[in-house]
């Protein structure tokens, strides 16, 4: 509007000027309005320009996204495109949690500190809620209003973080993530046709990517799950078929043993073997214990506590090893039908093989929260253990919770099976996320 206006100001400048000149009205009057045309015409072809590139823009989007199925590179992809529609570096994209409760970091660019890793947005928290009834940008700067409207933690979350703007991903009036934009350039907001189409495409294939992650994780446990029923059948028929035998070799050599004279050098091998059979039997009861787990005695306890414990037993090694161990406990409904000793064993374990992944130090956070929709109970306690080690590669992943699998070069490879099996009896799932050289999360769901 303010450029048509000064296009028409110009013209009836360019008027007076002729008439005052000495120009008839009729002639200086076709004269300015010459000029209105030929700056018009100027003007025009920039405006027409500009809205060829946002569709081209929009088009470009829309025909990327399509090809991309890997839920990583689809992030990136999103995560990318918005910065090059702001201008800027800082974007931090947040996606709906599988059980639904939550939106958790799934990706970033550039430098936001250590508060955004501990950052996640309650589905029922106002700040979600307004972007799932409004479907539009929340600009923290132009929405006073709104900004407060939302709760006292995600106003200090947003102003911690320095977020300028905050984009919705939705799908079917269902809120799939949202984006916090640090920086950026405000004419972007005018460009709203833009911004729409950006929400929509990018909301409807974050949501197929959630959808076909759910769907591997599923198929991924019972998988899982198959496996180990049938390893675990095996494992107890040989475990048997061993243990048997084993015992009168252990008998037959301590009572050798004891027939040789304290100077006899075959007294020193027979002990040796005694050791070696020892730690034989230790291997069979641990594929006893992941075959068949002894029944849980179950108790009304505190998570939190068992959790606690476990950090408070493992401190003074992590702090060899210059592991600093951190507990969030996100939840006061804390207690949980356990069996103490066997869930501590699988803290424990858990526990110890983070802080072995990170052997040049790191830092290993232990979680507790209240989700819901995964388990067939509803409501679920979720444990995450998340280390900042080596990683997995996806070939260790896979084969991470079968038995004898280990790489380490003083393990038996029984560990994760046997949690993860103590875990089952309790009718409760475990799942790790990992990547290469970005650390390993480990998650329990009771």
């Amino acid at each position: 509007m303010r450029r048509l206006m000064g296009i028409c100001s110009a013209g009836v400048l360019t008027s007076a000027v002729l008439g005052g000149a000495g120009l008839s009205w009729p002639a200086s009057l076709l004269a300015g309005l010459g000029a209105s045309l030929f700056l018009l015409a100027l003007v025009r072809p920039a405006d027409v320009r500009k809205e060829r590139m946002r569709d081209l823009r929009l088009e470009e989007l829309t025909r990327s996204l399509e090809l991309i199925w890997d839920p990583a590179q689809l992030q990136s992809s999103v995560i990318g495109h918005i910065c090059d529609i702001f201008g800027t570096r800082k974007v931090a994209l947040f996606l709906r949690d599988p059980d639904g409760e939550r939106f958790v970091l799934r990706g970033r660019t550039g430098a936001w500190g250590e508060l955004l890793d501990k950052v996640a947005f309650e589905a029922k928290g106002r700040l979600a809620g307004w972007l799932r009834r409004n479907q539009t940008i929340l600009s923290v700067e132009r929405d006073e209003e709104v900004v407060g409207y939302l709760s006292d933690r995600e106003r200090e979350v947003l102003e911690g973080l320095g977020v300028k703007f905050c984009l919705p991903f939705s799908a079917m009036n269902r809120l799939v993530g949202m984006a916090l934009i640090a920086g950026g350039d405000d004419e972007v907001l005018r460009n709203f046709k833009l911004l729409e189409g950006l929400s929509f495409q990018a909301g409807l294939a974050l949501e197929n990517s959630l959808l076909y992650e759910g769907q591997k994780l599923r198929l991924r446990r019972l998988y899982r799950a198959e496996r180990l029923a049938t390893v675990g059948q095996l494992a107890a028929g040989a475990a048997h078929e061993i243990r048997n035998p084993l015992a009168t070799i252990s008998s037959t050599i301590q009572y050798i043993n004891q027939t040789l004279p304290p100077e006899h050098k075959a007294k020193e091998m027979a002990e040796e073997l005694l050791e070696e059979v020892e730690r034989i039997d230790r291997i069979v009861e641990g594929l006893l214990s992941f075959a068949r787990p002894a029944e849980p005695k179950k108790e009304r306890v505190s998570i939190r506590e068992l959790l606690e414990q476990t950090a408070l037993l493992l401190r003074t090694t992590a702090k060899k090893v210059n592991v600093e161990i951190e507990t969030e406990f996100l939840t006061d409904d804390d207690r949980a039908d356990v069996d103490p000793s066997q869930m501590k064993q699988v803290f424990l374990n858990v526990a110890i093989n983070a802080i072995q992944a990170m052997p040049e130090g790191g830092k290993l956070r232990i979680r507790l929260s209240k989700v819901g929709g995964l388990l067939p109970e509803g409501r679920s306690l979720r444990i995450e253990f998340e280390d900042t080690g080596v990683g997995m590669s996806p070939e260790q992943l896979e084969r991470a919770f079968d038995p004898f699998y280990t790489t380490k070069s003083d393990g038996t490879g029984l560990g994760l099976p046997i949690s993860y099996s103590i875990v089952r009896s309790h009718g409760g799932e475990m799942d790790i996320e990992s990547e290469p050289g970005k650390g390993t999360t480990v998650r329990i769901e009771l």
